[in-house]
């Protein structure tokens, strides 16, 4: 099985929905979440708090949804840009919590 980390591939692929069809969807075992934005000097990419980011996370979550994924997704917690570590993942989690529910559930 294959790990899933659409952050990781921000600075090469930034991540598209479209890019998932590439992947062996039988193979995908697992799903990191977490968001990476522009570094303001344009030098590459840093982390950010889910859903404040160029990755296109709704339309991931669709796309695992539509290719029939069932296994877990894990939100990663490299961000630390709300001043402690806890609260950058309270800020995370509610991001992700946010765009499971955006504009609608994915059910």
């Amino acid at each position: 099985m294959l790990n899933w980390d659409p952050g990781n591939a921000a600075d090469r692929v930034r991540s598209l929905p479209g890019w998932i069809h590439l992947l062996p969807k039988d193979r995908i075992g697992h799903c990191h979440c977490k968001d990476a934005a522009k570094k303001s000097d344009g030098g590459g990419y840093q982390w950010a708090a889910m859903g404040r980011g160029i990755i296109d996370w709704v339309g991931q979550f669709k796309a695992l949804k539509r290719d029939g994924y069932h296994f877990a997704v894990s939100l990663e917690t490299h961000w630390r840009g709300a001043g402690t570590p806890e609260e950058s993942t309270r800020q995370s989690w509610a991001g992700m919590k946010k765009l499971c529910k955006w504009p609608e559930p994915l059910r």
